[in-house]
């Protein structure tokens, strides 16, 4: 996750095609022009990475509603996964580490997901110094937290899906599993047998 901080202004500074405006003026008048482009040339800079900043962060806000949903409850979305775990766990069929999800969870859990999307939303009406002191203010470690979160806990969920997958259709081809499946057959068709049997009396 970017910030909008002193390091990203300096290095677009530090980029600027500064070599005519650092030459000895011709006079005073001329001076000046030049600071002015110099002002315009930074202020124009600074905008841009204000702009880039805000519209990721916009972005990240609409993941968070297809991931979460309207309520953009990380909670309810914890307790599932975490059920969902239970039954990898039990059903031999965990892929990732358990801790590292477990962890993952907790983050959704503590962080309140819903706020930082309410201050995101609200910087749509901000512009110029008001938007780059809210940018600025962002809590933007946690915003890391929840997006590494999701990504252990979307790799856990798509390899133990996959796993389930997989052993399915190794069972459908195993012999013994086809055979326990032509036993029930029979057994199905004895016992509808005697019902018709039954029926006749």
């Amino acid at each position: 996750m970017r910030m909008v901080d002193a390091s990203i202004v300096y290095n677009h500074v530090m980029n600027l095609n500064l070599s005519n405006l650092t030459l000895p003026p011709d006079d005073k008048v001329g001076a000046f022009d030049k600071l002015i482009k110099c002002s315009d040339m930074l202020r124009m800079q600074v905008c841009q990475v204000m702009e880039s900043e805000h519209q990721d962060k916009l972005k990240w806000t609409e993941k968070m509603k297809e991931t979460f949903g309207d309520t953009l409850d990380g909670k309810a979305t914890a307790m599932q996964v975490n059920e969902a775990l239970k039954t990898a766990v039990s059903s031999a069929t965990l892929r990732g580490d358990q801790h590292e999800i477990q962890a993952a969870t907790a983050t959704l859990e503590a962080r309140s997901i819903s706020n930082i999307v309410r201050i995101i939303s609200d910087n749509e009406k901000k512009h110029g110094l008001e938007l780059a002191v809210s940018l600025g203010k962002l809590a933007t470690k946690h915003i890391t937290d929840i997006t590494n979160s999701l990504t252990i806990i979307e790799k856990f969920l798509e390899q133990s899906t996959k796993k389930v997958e997989n052993d399915l259709v190794h069972l459908q081809g195993n012999e013994a599993v086809l055979e326990l499946e032509t036993i029930r057959n029979d057994i199905q068709n004895d016992l509808d047998l005697v019902e018709l049997a039954f029926k006749s009396f």
